[in-house]
């Protein structure tokens, strides 16, 4: 079933409570959070090329390079998706996301070749720019998926949550280094 039938189905549900009108803006609001996550994935892998070769700990460089064969399979989830709703993936209609992540993504070098590849912290930094950046995204999947659900798009969702799962787990991997081997160094 592809989008538009199940859109007919929802609408043709008692239950279901969105007017047409109110349905096609969500409809068109999920389009363009799709797009706008579609777009932060891509910059987060030019983020982890460039970020990859200024970690020190071998323990963070794994975890960082594990992440990015991540982002290319949230990519291809993200490219299932659009085919499953009749969509193109673009990178260039968010623009608005890649905005707000080039400035992440330009702060974090900054921040870390500030501080001189010290170990103890420029690592520590790597991390909590990493998590900045993953927070944002985490925030992104979960609300997709929440909608996706609302929409009776489980297939939609459950893509979804496997790239928010990932997320969440590089995420907790990366504070427990935080707080062991990094603290170990200082």
């Amino acid at each position: 079933m592809n989008s538009s039938e199940q859109m007919e189905s929802m609408l043709d549900n008692p239950d279901f409570r969105f007017s047409d009108i109110k349905l096609q803006q969500f409809n068109r609001l999920m389009e363009n959070e799709l797009q706008r996550i579609y777009a932060i994935e891509k910059i987060q892998m030019t983020y982890l090329g460039k970020i990859i070769p200024l970690a020190i700990v071998g323990g963070l460089i794994d975890i960082l390079e594990q992440h990015a064969y991540g982002i290319q399979d949230h990519r291809s989830r993200l490219e299932k998706i659009f085919l499953i709703l009749g969509l193109k993936p673009s990178s260039n209609t968010a623009k608005t996301a890649g905005d707000v992540m080039e400035l992440m993504f330009k702060e974090a070098i900054s921040n870390i070749k500030g501080l001189q590849r010290s170990p103890a912290f420029s690592d520590r930094v790597i991390i909590m720019e990493t998590q900045k950046m993953a927070h944002y995204r985490i925030a992104l999947y979960m609300t997709l998926s929440g909608w996706a659900k609302s929409l009776r798009l489980f297939g939609v969702s459950e893509l979804l949550e496997d790239c928010l799962d990932e997320i969440i787990n590089t995420d907790l991997t990366l504070s427990e280094l935080a707080e062991s081997a990094i603290t170990d160094q200082v």
